[in-house]
């Protein structure tokens, strides 16, 4: 059933027949990707399945207050692969942005399990379970779940970390009733809301204060097509001594500009190797404009990798993102 989108009353049963497990996300993963792959792994030990979380590099230092470091590795060896039976691919769109693209997975046997709700996601899983109307792959899990068998405070605590999250704090679009009924399910399994917002939006340290500090004062308007965009050089990271992962939330707090039609923050990670996020407050479509370098996500938040020059291949973004979407009309 290979690229084929699934619907299933068994998903706990499917999983076990595959243990162990491997649990992976893309790259710089956000909240939701985080609260998905520990609530996961965290409700697979409840009930005595073994799996593991597999990282290709550290976590934002926001989550540190959430994640048990033991409970995950960092990839060493791409060969012990061939260990695991299933591989759960979560809040992935494709496999581009995970360790899984340097792999020849046509030529391995684990059977690959996509759970996602991108609306790009390209179905690249043996069994996939895809559906853009979540709010978040957190919201997905649990609707999966939570019929199967206990769903444990530990688990309930991530998955709402990572709803709450990706619908910034149930105030986007995205979070509608069909998500507030898995909010207050979760809610009623003893977690706190007010918990999770201090420990991951009120937990910045003084270095990620100053990357804020440095891309807020640096970012630039576009006022006659509706764009705000900042960008951070490689250098940036080694002199402030912080990760990619601590610039999360940025781009969202650029949308919040009055007249902000587009946000865009581009970062090199590495030199000549490029991240961009775009987001939108919904008359733009940034996934379509995402798509155009390989990238994608949702209408009103998407992203991409790209290498080249910082500065040339900003200015050749934005030209195109001009051409794209045009003035504003008012």
């Amino acid at each position: 059933m290979k690229s084929k989108k699934v619907t299933s009353n068994n998903f706990l049963e499917l999983l076990a027949k595959h243990t162990p497990l491997l649990i992976i996300t893309h790259e710089n993963p956000d909240g939701d990707a985080i609260g998905a792959i520990f609530g996961l792994k965290t409700f697979l030990n409840y009930h005595s399945l073994s799996s593991t979380v597999l990282l290709s590099e550290s976590l934002p230092s926001a989550y540190n207050n959430l994640i048990n470091k033991e409970d995950y590795e960092y990839l060493t060896n791409p060969d012990e692969f061939s260990k695991y039976k299933g591989i759960v691919v979560l809040d992935s769109a494709n496999t581009s942005r995970t360790i899984l693209k340097d792999l020849a997975t046509t030529e391995t046997s684990s059977v690959i399990f996509n759970i996602d709700h991108h609306v790009s996601n390209d179905l690249f899983g043996d069994f996939n379970w895809v559906e853009p109307k979540w709010s978040s792959t957190c919201e997905g899990l649990v609707r999966l779940l939570k019929g199967e068998q206990a769903l444990p405070k530990e688990s309930a605590r991530l998955f709402l970390m990572g709803i709450l999250t990706d619908t910034g704090y149930l105030a986007f679009a995205a979070a509608g009733l069909d998500t507030l009924e898995i909010v207050t399910y979760l809610y009623k399994n003893g977690v706190s809301i007010s918990e999770i917002h201090r420990s991951v939006k009120e937990n910045m340290n003084k270095r990620q204060m100053k990357l804020w500090g440095y891309a807020i004062y640096n970012c630039q308007y576009e006022d006659e097509y509706g764009i705000i965009w900042s960008s951070i050089p490689n250098q940036i990271y080694s002199t402030l001594n912080v990760k990619d992962g601590d610039s999360e939330g940025l781009v969202e707090f650029f949308r919040r500009y009055r007249d902000c039609r587009l946000a865009l923050l581009i970062r090199e990670v590495e030199p000549s190797i490029l991240r961009v996020s775009l987001r939108s407050k919904g008359e733009v479509d940034v996934n379509s404009l995402a798509s155009i370098w390989g990238g994608g996500g949702h209408p009103r938040a998407a992203g991409f990798t790209i290498s080249g020059e910082l500065n040339l291949v900003l200015k050749e973004i934005l030209d195109i993102i001009k051409g794209k979407i045009g003035i504003c009309n008012h």
